[in-house]
Parts: structure tokens; C-alpha cells; sequence
């Protein structure tokens, strides 16, 4: 499953989430400098880019893909040939003071031609159907040095061995996956046409070549496969608990900070040739803890929807998110408030403790009963942290 969610209609709502003894996440800002690189000797020699006319540039959430400024005045910045050293291998160094520290940085490279009225641009296509993604430090003022993928990942494809593993101890606690009842766990992704029971992990804490995460003895999955891919070219994967005999798939819900904000999908750049093994991770983020039973208010205010959307469904505004399955929670209003387009949503959920909860905001047309989906800024799922501590005393 490629998509955690789809945009239907441009619309923004303003939501406020309201819950007792609240944890207040925040993204903290930062400026990295970012070395961005790209080979463009398969493009010479297809005659897709010729450096004596056209040059390259890069263009990204690291300037907040702006539609001004930059080298061209359309946001983009261009790199430079590095010579004779590297020729046909184009490089830059960008600060990024829009990604948050620890985030990804989502990217993409592009062609530049001089029309001699202005310059057009070629975006380089990419078969997963998304955009470059990278990990930015978690301290301000580091630097990244971005690995050198060919344009559109025209390099010869090579095949080389990738380690996945994750943590199941929380989804064992919660009885989502149930190894006796036949369940596996599985990783799906680009590389392997997003099939079920293709690549399947084994039950061995092991595996993994550094020490288990917390609660999770004995309850590591891990295998080691061949990726086949450009050097560096993008892949995309989720973690699914699948059982082969009854055909249920289960996609994990990474959280917002460890995924491709367009796809919700994890993501590695193939290695080139070394081995690799990517970090050991619980399944969708969400780290072994104790269950609580805790009264959990979601409030949006739809005023903004009421005005701009001659088509919104006032009965059908819902909160939808990991702390209920992604189900429609209904969300009423109170025909006598001051405002009327204040939606809440009163519920108990079991959730663990210090968990990471993702939820979105969504509505119908009355036109066609399609579903409008909520963004938060920055775009993905809005987030939370439940509260470590029960505040109804049970359990």
C-alpha cells in the first residue's frame, strides 16, 4: 500500500486537538547544509542533456519548493560541474532552514534549458512516483553530504544485499499480530511490486546486529534481501502484517517524522555496492508500552470548510487515525454554540502509554460523498503523544 492518504480537494481546516495532560510536540528549526549531487553521465550519452546548453539545479523542501527566487528566479538552485575530477557529476551546497532537525529533506533534480526567452524545465522522473527523500541531522549547523544518484536513476542497475528488521513487541501486546493464529510479518515495497508473502521476516532478536529496542526480546523480525536498482535510486517500504490464509494485510502507519510526507512510506536510497542494513524500528513507530483507557476530546472548528466549500457535508465530519483503526469517528457540533462549525469528538481509546497517535481530520461532498481529507501544515497526518501517566486510574 503506496498511499496512507489522498488529497481530494485543496481545502485546509483548522483543527485544535483538546486532551488533558497533553504533550506538546514541536519542530525545532534548524540550518543544515545540505550537499546535494547528481551524475548526469547517462544523460550525455542519450543525448537527454547536453552541458554546453542546459545545466542543472535542484529544487526541495529545503527552500520550501519556492515558486521565487533561486538561481533562475523560480526556486530552483543551480549546482556546478565539478570538473574534470568528476565530470558530468553535478554538486551544490544548500542551507536548509525549512525541514525540521532529524526530518526528511524531500528533493528532486532538474534540467534547465536555455529557450532564449527563458529557461524551461525538465523534473527528473522517477518510477516510485514521488520525490527523493533524506534524513537531516538532528542538531542545527551539522552538514549532510547526500549520496550521487543518477538523473531519474538511468545508472546501470546493480543488486545488492538490504537488512530490514522491526520490532513487534507492541503489536504482539495488543494482540494486532498473532504469529499462532498464522501471521507474518512481511516487508513490501518498490522493489518488490508491493506483494504479499514475497519477502518474509523470521522471528530472531539476533538478527539485527545492535542490541533489541525495549520490550523487544525475542520479538525482532528481521531478513537480509537484494535490492536491484540504480546506485542510490529511490525505494519505498512498509512493514505489513499479512496471514496467508485468511489474505488480511495490516500497512504499518510510520510516524510523519520517519516517512516520505507524499507517500507516509519509509524510504532508503539502494547502496552502491556495500551491503546495508537499515536501522532497527518498531512497526509503525509505535514503541512496547502498557495499555491505558483514557477519554480522548478531538475539536475542529469547520468554519473556514463552511465558507469555501459549497458541498460540505455537515454530517459527515469524522476524526480518523491509529487510535481507532483509521475508522470515521463522528464529530458533532452544537447547533446552539456561539460558533456551529465547532466539531468535537468525545471517545475512550486504549492506547499505550507515551504512544504516538497519527489522526486527520475528514469530511464528505454532498455532490458526490467524496471524502476531503485534512492536512496539517507541512503536509501528512497531524500527531500527538499520549500521556504517560493514566488520568483515569485504569487500566
Amino acid at each position: 500500500m503506496k498511499n496512507t492518504f489522498v488529497k481530494k480537494k485543496n481545502y485546509s481546516l483548522l483543527a485544535g486537538l483538546l486532551f488533558s495532560a497533553a504533550a506538546l510536540v514541536t519542530a525545532s528549526a534548524q540550518n543544515t547544509f545540505v550537499t546535494f549531487s547528481v551524475d548526469m553521465s547517462t544523460n550525455v550519452a542519450n543525448g537527454t542533456f547536453n552541458p554546453s546548453t542546459e545545466s542543472v539545479s535542484v529544487r526541495g523542501t529545503f527552500n520550501n519548493w519556492s515558486g521565487s527566487g533561486g538561481t533562475f528566479g523560480d526556486g530552483s538552485v543551480q549546482l556546478t560541474e565539478q570538473g574534470l575530477s568528476a565530470p558530468y557529476i553535478y554538486t551544490n551546497t544548500i542551507p536548509d532552514t525549512y525541514d525540521a532537525n532529524g526530518t526528511p529533506v524531500e528533493y528532486k533534480f532538474i534540467i534547465e534549458t536555455n529557450t532564449g526567452s527563458g529557461y524551461s524545465q525538465t523534473y527528473e522522473s522517477l518510477y516510485s512516483g514521488y520525490n527523493r527523500n533524506a534524513f537531516l541531522p538532528t542538531t542545527s549547523g551539522a552538514t549532510l553530504v547526500l549520496p550521487t544518484p543518477y538523473f531519474s536513476d538511468l545508472g546501470a542497475q546493480t543488486s545488492n544485499q538490504v537488512s530490514f528488521a522491526v520490532d513487534m513487541s507492541e503489536q504482539i501486546y495488543l494482540g494486532n499480530f498473532k504469529p499462532s493464529a498464522g501471521d507474518v510479518i512481511t516487508v513490501e515495497g518498490i522493489f518488490n511490486g508491493w506483494t504479499h508473502d514475497v519477502w518474509v521476516l523470521t522471528n530472531d532478536s539476533a538478527f539485527y546486529p545492535e542490541p533489541g529496542l525495549t520490550g523487544g526480546t525475542n520479538q525482532v523480525y528481521g531478513n537480509t534481501f537484494y535490492v536491484t536498482n540504480s546506485p542510490y535510486g529511490v525505494e519505498e517500504y512498509k512493514f505489513v502484517i499479512y496471514n496467508p490464509g485468511t489474505l488480511a494485510a495490516a500497512y504499518e502507519s510510520p510516524a510523519t517524522t520517519n516517512a516520505d510526507r507524499d507517500s507516509g512510506n519509509r524510504f532508503f536510497a539502494a547502496p552502491q555496492p556495500a551491503p546495508l542494513a537499515l536501522p532497527l524500528v518498531y512497526y509503525s513507530d509505535a514503541a512496547f508500552s502498557p495499555i491505558i483507557v483514557s477519554n480522548i476530546t478531538f475539536s475542529v472548528d469547520m468554519s473556514i470548510v463552511a465558507i469555501t466549500d459549497t458541498n460540505f457535508d455537515r454530517n459527515t465530519v469524522t476524526v480518523d487515525g491509529t487510535m481507532n483503526g483509521w475508522a470515521d469517528g463522528p464529530c458533532t457540533n452544537n447547533p446552539t454554540a456561539a460558533n456551529t462549525n465547532i466539531y468535537t469528538s468525545t471517545t475512550a481509546y486504549s492506547m499505550g502509554l507515551g504512544s504516538a497517535q497519527q489522526y486527520q481530520f475528514r469530511y464528505k461532498t454532498l455532490d458526490t460523498a467524496s471524502y476531503v481529507y485534512d492536512h496539517a501544515t507541512g503536509g501528512g497526518n497531524r500527531l500527538y503523544t499520549v500521556v504517560n501517566t493514566n488520568p483515569n486510574g485504569t487500566n
